[in-house]
């Protein structure tokens, strides 16, 4: 009962801090601020922060060897993040903060019907 618990208040909180960022992506964007710019100051806040946890959760374990084939997946994965960040933050711009949380609160349905689809 109390994992249940804990975990709906995770989903809660996760969905609460989304659209938190859909209102202050959009209140910055209607006082001028381009949406690129949005994407670098967010990755520039993220950075230090996912440093930091990865220095406290992984630091026992040594670092695995960075081949050629593992750094071309991590350029691939953050060309795809910075590409999907800027289509959010152009469709946040030309729209309401409450259209991009129900956006986002669709993600598990498209999900399903592609799995439908391509199984």
């Amino acid at each position: 009962m109390m994992s249940s618990l804990k975990l709906a208040l995770v989903m809660v909180t996760v969905v609460s801090l989304d659209m938190g960022l859909s209102t202050i992506t959009k209140a910055a964007m209607s006082r001028g601020m381009n949406q690129f710019v949005f994407v670098v100051y967010s990755n520039l806040f993220a950075l230090p922060c996912l440093a930091l946890f990865c220095f406290l959760f992984y630091r026992r374990k040594p670092p695995p060897p960075l081949t050629p084939s593992i750094l071309c997946r991590i350029f691939v994965l953050g060309l795809i993040s910075c590409s999907i960040q800027m289509f959010i933050f152009v469709g946040i711009r030309y729209s309401s903060p409450t259209l991009a949380s129900a956006m986002s609160d669709l993600v598990p349905a498209f999900t399903f019907v592609l799995a439908i689809i391509t199984s």
